[in-house]
């Protein structure tokens, strides 16, 4: 599985449009945009020039799985993960409660646009 929306998410945070970053890798924002909507998989020299550009270790973006084929990973969510699973139960019901309100909350905000 391919977690695309993780390079949409960098690429957003830090305020690029597609042409820009496009043009800052080396590739066309027409390829660039099938690859953050999972249209495509990007070629690895193309994942390898995301994540140098974003500063990352290839290592934390991308893991082969059983077949051979890399995927690219999310790190916030394995950073959550990390966290939550040493959590007792209390506080994991107030972790569930306030991310069901982010979600409420990116619902309403995402069906306005």
């Amino acid at each position: 599985m391919l977690h695309h929306t993780v390079l949409k998410d960098f690429r957003l945070k830090k305020g690029l449009t597609l042409r820009e970053l496009a043009r800052e890798i080396g590739i066309s924002p027409a390829y660039l945009n099938q690859i953050e909507n999972g249209v495509k998989v990007p070629s690895f020299k193309t994942l390898k020039k995301l994540a140098e550009y974003y500063g990352l270790n290839m290592q934390s973006l991308v893991v082969s799985d059983k077949k051979g084929k890399y995927q690219i990973q999310n790190p916030l969510g394995e950073e959550l993960t990390r966290y939550v699973r040493r959590l007792p139960e209390p506080y994991l019901e107030k972790v569930l409660e306030f991310a069901k309100f982010q979600y409420l909350e990116w619902r309403r905000e995402s069906r306005q646009k």
